[in-house]
């Protein structure tokens, strides 16, 4: 499942969503930002994207209204997303919510049944819930992170974090 969250529009429909996953029982379901995209004469505008910590608050109301198999797994504040998961992902503290693409294709030219935990591999520490970069979870340190106001330059420093709500602990 996706759902998409815009501000003073759809993030009061909490019950209603809760239910929708309930019935659905699905694996995983990736709740996001509006991301806002300009236009002449815009129906919505910025008011209504909302930040990266409302959207873990939202997501992580939703995982106490369905049930207790699911939890925050991962996210990505840069994308202002957050991926809630089955808990069967979560092996041994660790969680598994990657795809092993060669095995996924192999395992559909195959003919045989298969299921997500199939294929499924670690989910990097750097894109875990909690764990990645403070205040800007879920970024891959491997690459170059620029910030509004960067030169756009590898050898530029990044501007500090703006005042953005922080992200609450769940």
């Amino acid at each position: 499942f996706r759902l998409t969250l815009v501000k003073d529009f759809n993030m009061a429909e909490i019950e209603g969503y809760a239910e929708l996953i309930r019935r659905g029982q699905p694996d995983f379901v990736e709740i996001k930002g509006v991301t806002f995209t300009g236009g002449n004469k815009p129906e919505l505008g910025m008011k209504n994207v909302p930040w990266h910590a409302e959207v873990v608050r939202f997501t992580s109301e939703i995982c106490n209204l369905v049930s207790q198999d699911y939890e925050i797994a991962s996210e990505h504040a840069h994308s202002c997303a957050v991926l809630m998961a089955n808990k069967k992902f979560k092996k041994q503290d660790k969680w598994y919510t990657w795809i092993d693409f060669p095995k996924f294709l192999k395992l559909s030219k195959s003919g045989e049944h298969f299921s997500s935990e199939d294929y499924m591999v670690e989910t990097p520490e750097w894109a875990v819930y909690g764990k990645g970069i403070p205040g800007d979870g879920g970024f891959d340190p491997d690459e170059i992170h620029y910030r509004k106001g960067d030169s756009r330059t590898a050898s530029s420093a990044s501007t500090p974090a703006s005042t953005r709500p922080s992200t609450p602990a769940v």
